[in-house]
């Protein structure tokens, strides 16, 4: 009687003590300092990789876009009318140059909704749609990944910001993953919008767990480093703990901030039309850097975006995202240049 006691004392004890996770830890010496490569719009040669070196960047992502059009359930990629870094023939050509530079390479198909739709909207009413939709999709990034495994591309990401696919049709990609992994040896990821990583639920067969992390931090129209700084304490206690459940390094798929104003408010907002303000950026780069990059369970990440040095009146005078040419650059140069 005392041993079930003392059984049921200590049942109860062990019942109330928490869970110990292991903690994901990422090497420091082996982080990810990527840039998200913007498609060149004709043929480049090595020049256009300077100012990535520059940065002391290591990694490059290429995206290969495919496009929705209206009234239609099938994807078209691959065009004559597309950009030349966006096609099947400037991958090769970016990914060679890019690699004979030394630098590893993420592919990164992309999705473009010719009707002005949000990716992660995507529905459909009908079944015919959804599978019509999906035997394209899987054609698409099978033929991206037959291709990322002949270039040797070191990772591939299987789809970016596709919340309501994810949602409704689990079983899909369970499927294309058993497939992709058929027929690539290299890492794998997807790019889950900043307020869906934690919905997705096919962590356990990916390498990384993939963020396009613009993470809302602070509604100031010049915010200061402090407000920034408590703008990350929640992302990343919610981050480390789900990093650490699923036993799986973070990796920003795309981070960024453009330089206006309000620039740390909404920063997935791309075309809101506001005046210019390289401080605000500035001060969003300095804070991801000092609050986020040394965790141990961050990965890297890939700057959202890069312009090659052919296209110089893309970042000259911007609002955009890109760094280049701005203080924001010579921030990114000094961080990615630590270990």
């Amino acid at each position: 009687m005392k041993c079930g006691f003392l059984f049921i004392i200590f049942f109860l004890y062990s019942c109330t003590q928490p869970v110990v996770t292991q903690q994901v830890v990422v090497d420091n010496f082996t982080k990810i300092k990527g840039v998200d490569f913007t498609a060149p719009t004709s043929n480049i040669d090595s020049s256009a990789f300077f100012s990535v070196k520059k940065v002391h960047a290591n990694w490059v992502a290429f995206m290969p876009y495919a496009y929705l059009g209206k009234n239609t359930a099938s994807l078209k990629w691959n065009d004559s009318w597309q950009y030349k870094g966006e096609k099947r023939e400037g991958i090769i050509q970016c990914t060679q140059i890019a690699q004979q530079q030394g630098f590893k390479v993420m592919l990164k198909p992309h999705l473009w909704l010719m009707n002005g739709q949000y990716t992660g909207d995507l529905m459909y009413k009908t079944e015919a749609e959804w599978v019509e939709f999906e035997i394209s999709y899987q054609k698409y990034l099978l033929e991206n990944a037959h291709l990322a495994d002949s270039l040797q591309i070191e990772m591939l990401c299987i789809g970016t910001e596709l919340e309501k696919m994810i949602q409704f049709r689990p079983l899909f990609w369970e499927k294309l993953i058993s497939e992709i992994r058929k027929v690539y040896q290299g890492k794998l990821t997807y790019a889950s919008n900043w307020d869906h990583y934690q919905a997705v639920p096919f962590w356990d067969k990916m390498d990384f767990i993939g963020i396009d992390a613009y993470f809302p931090l602070c509604s100031r129209k010049n915010p200061t480093l402090e407000s920034l700084k408590k703008g990350w304490e929640k992302p990343i206690f919610e981050m480390e703990n789900y990093a650490n459940k699923q036993q799986k390094p973070i990796l920003f798929t795309e981070y960024g901030y453009r330089n206006v104003d309000f620039a740390a408010h909404q920063p997935w907002e791309s075309y809101k039309p506001l005046p210019a303000n390289e401080t605000a950026q500035l001060l969003c780069y300095q804070s991801f850097f000092e609050n986020v990059w040394h965790e141990k369970w961050f990965a890297g990440g890939f700057v959202w975006k890069w312009y090659d040095e052919s296209n110089p009146e893309k970042r000259e005078n911007s609002t955009d995202y890109t760094p280049q040419g701005k203080l924001a650059e010579k921030e990114l140069a000094k961080r990615y240049g630590k270990n």
